[in-house]
This record gives structure tokens, sequence and C-alpha cells, in this order.
């Protein structure tokens, strides 16, 4: 499917349009997995743990302050570095700003220290890297199933938001509760709202890449383009 299409837009908002548009290029632009280097590669994946039930201005501030800091520094991660990471995740220094102007805590510090270092010690110390996990498997939902089973702080959401950012795959969807009422409002007959097995959301996702399809559209920017507008529905 070309990322060039607009084919079967007039059926959307015309606000829906202007995203999907905009995303185009910046999908485009974006690097593939096989011209990452293994720690952008990491880089993508605490991302997408850190983004795990918080807003995403939060786990963009917390990723920035970790990476500055060497929290996440592959070389230099130890079993200990939980506890380092948590104490860090606890100051009052993150995103968004409250409405006094007061920076936050990151919401689960201990938690994700924990997930954090739990996906180091997957990946780096019973695997050789993301790069080969990504070398060894062709198949998109076979990965999603090995990060989902391995890494701690990875459901399909993150792992399909992670598999999506590094462009290892397009026809997969980062289902959150944005994407969820878009489908709710714009598909009949509507999904409904569902507890988020992992038998629903593969259910889900068939239905909203058939979406895309049907409008001849690509999946991964479809769902960044309903993303943002449902933020601001």
């Amino acid at each position: 499917m070309s990322t060039d299409s607009v084919g079967g837009l007039c059926t959307l908002p015309p606000r829906l349009i202007t995203s999907y548009e905009k995303h185009i290029d910046g999908y485009n632009r974006r690097p593939s997995w096989k011209d990452l280097r293994e720690d952008e590669l990491w880089s993508e994946l605490c991302f997408c743990i850190l983004s795990s039930n918080v807003p995403y201005e939060m786990a963009a501030s917390a990723l920035l302050q970790l990476s500055q800091k060497g929290f996440l520094d592959t070389d230099a991660f130890t079993e200990r570095c939980a506890r380092a990471i948590a104490e860090e995740l606890s100051r009052p220094i993150y995103h968004p700003e409250r409405r006094d102007g007061s920076l936050r805590v990151y919401r689960f510090p201990r938690r994700r220290a924990h997930d954090l270092v739990g996906a180091w010690r997957y990946i780096y110390k019973q695997n050789a890297g993301l790069t080969q996990l990504l070398q060894e498997r062709s198949s998109p939902p076979d990965l999603r199933l090995v990060l989902v089973s391995g890494v701690p702080g990875i459901g399909f959401k993150e792992a399909s938001h992670f598999l999506r950012d590094v462009k290892y795959t397009d026809s997969i969807a980062v289902l959150d509760s944005h994407i969820i009422s878009f489908m709710n409002l714009f598909v009949r007959p509507p999904p409904g709202h569902h507890s988020m097995t992992p038998r629903w959301y593969v259910r889900l996702e068939t239905l909203f890449v058939g979406l895309a399809r049907d409008l001849d559209l690509c999946p991964a920017i479809l769902d960044m383009a309903i993303w943002e507008y449902m933020k601001q529905v």
C-alpha cells in the first residue's frame, strides 16, 4: 500500500484528512529499524514502556530526563539500577504542567523502573539485542508476541507502538482509548468497549486495518492521524 495515497479520505472528517496528510510526510521521513543503531532501538522501546498508561508528554519528558542522565545506557545497566531510576522518576520535574504551572512526578516510578530493568535483562542478557530480535523474525504478529511474552511493561499496545515507530511494519494498530472512541463513532456497527485482552486486541485491530485498506490508506499513518484528531474532539 502506498503511503502517498489519500484515496477514500472524503469519507472522513476534514480535520482528520488534514492530520493524515500531515503525518504522511513525517512517517515517510522516519528511518526504518534497519537504519537505526542498537541504542536508538533501545530508546524507542524504553519510550513505549514509559508511555504505558501515562500521557505522551510525560513519557517523552521521562525518556529525555533518563537519557540525558545516562540511566538508559545499556553498558552501565545493572540489576541495581531500578532504585536509582525510580528515584529519578519520583522527582517533580515532568510534563505536562499542572494548571498552576508546576511539574509532575512520573505516575508509576517504581513499577516502570523495574520494567526497564526487566526489559534490559531480557533484551541484552537473555538475547543479543533488539537488532537481532528484529532480524530473526519476519512476521510482525510473531515478533509482537515475543515482545509481549518476554519484555516486562510491554503489552499488545506497547509492542505495536514500538514496531510501528521503528517501521518494522505499517499494518498493525496502536489501539488506545482514542482509536477505540473513533471506531465507536465512525464504524458501523461500532465495536463497543471490552476488556483489552489479546484476543479482543487482535479482533479490533483486524477491523481497524480492514477499515484503512477499504479507504486505501496506510494503517500506521491513519492510526497516528486518528490519535491526533480524537485528542482535539
